[in-house]
């Protein structure tokens, strides 16, 4: 509620003021020397004043949202009593089509070696290196073949997940172990929350006095700076850089420790079924495999899993071609000229991260 007093509305313009409280149904806005009663639409100044604060928060918003269509500001008028609309408001700014301004689909890299002396807040994840390759790890082996010969034929899948910073939280993730089973999902897509989940890098440069790691050309990798000082590259050798980083050391709101970003790497877990001829992967060759072929003549099970992670703005990971980012890299789920579910339709061809090698699995005797 506002101040009774024995002025009218109208001659509360230009009064001293501190809250819009005092001002009746005008509103308290700094004239550049103190804070004073004024109309919305008059002065100019005014008017101004809150869409120079409306332009900036639209701004924001873009930060959060893929896509708003505003096409009028209105306000009230004391003047006339009326709303009328609110001039200087660039609506336009917040026109996105995310088919084109998405570029960064959410990315899945492998789990490498590990410090297990190393343990984040007692929480048993140990610091492991986050691997600059589209990939994952199968049994703590991501650059080669996986056997599984004992039983029971357990598998685990670890990997490190992260969606862009203007395009979190991670909705959704699906695994296909490739079995013939249906895929696994972790989330709903709609009121699920997922964190971006990071392991650590090894610096490699120097890059303006800190240390950094600076990703291979093509990676799905961003470049990983740090509070390391440093004079060269040789100054950063052997150096262990978190990517996860608290709030006042990185200006990567994707990477914020505990907030948006975890230590810690995703796992899921398959048990596969091998018998004969008869099972799902059955392949009398085990898939070109010399070493499975000498103990296994007869033939095993070969079995290729896939990943896909969908983030906030309904981006997943993958191939889908030129109907999506210009690169054709990334997968969308309601491309706005075909209006295909892409992360859907495509899940089992393209829309997804495939494991780079295979998994064989010996028939159970």
């Amino acid at each position: 509620p506002g101040t009774c007093n024995n002025k009218s509305a109208t001659n509360l313009i230009g009064t001293s003021c501190l809250t819009n409280d005092k001002c009746y149904s005008q509103m308290c806005i700094s004239n550049g020397i103190n804070k004073v009663c004024s109309d919305i639409n008059a002065p100019k100044i005014a008017q101004d004043s809150i869409s120079t604060k409306i332009n900036s928060a639209l701004k924001e918003f873009q930060q959060i949202f893929a896509k708003i269509n505003i096409s009028q500001f209105w306000t009230f008028s004391t003047d006339t009593q009326k709303y009328i609309p609110l001039q200087g408001v660039n609506t336009n700014v917040v026109f996105t089509d995310i088919t084109d301004k998405a570029t960064a689909p959410p990315a899945i890299h492998p789990v490498g070696p590990c410090d297990t002396s190393k343990d984040f807040s007692g929480s048993g994840a140990v610091n492991c290196q986050e691997i600059a390759e589209d990939n994952f790890t199968v049994n703590d082996k991501y650059n080669g073949n996986v056997y599984i010969t004992s039983m029971p034929h357990a598998a685990t899948i670890k990997f490190y997940m992260n969606a862009d910073k203007n395009q979190m939280p991670i909705k959704k993730v699906m695994i296909n172990w490739n079995d013939g089973k249906p895929a696994k999902k972790y989330g709903d897509g709609i009121d699920s929350s997922l964190s971006n989940q990071r392991g650590s890098v090894i610096a490699n440069q120097c890059l303006a006095g800190t240390c950094a790691y600076v990703p291979p050309a093509n990676s799905t990798m961003e470049t990983i700076p740090s509070t390391i000082t440093c004079a060269n590259d040789l100054g950063c050798k052997n150096q262990t850089i978190d990517i996860c980083h608290a709030q006042d050391s990185t200006s990567n709101f994707g990477n914020l420790l505990k907030t948006t970003c975890e230590n810690n790497y995703f796992t899921a877990f398959n048990t596969y079924d091998c018998k004969d001829s008869t099972s799902e992967g059955w392949d009398p060759s085990c898939g070109g495999d010399i070493k499975m072929q000498k103990s296994y003549p007869g033939g095993c099970c070969v079995f290729k899993p896939f990943v896909q992670v969908e983030d906030n703005w309904g981006w997943c990971n993958g191939t889908c071609g030129g109907t999506t980012t210009a690169s054709g890299v990334g997968c969308y789920n309601g491309d706005t000229k075909s209006k295909e579910d892409f992360c859907l339709t495509k899940f089992n061809s393209t829309a997804n991260t495939p494991f780079k090698y295979k998994i064989l699995v010996a028939p159970s005797k």
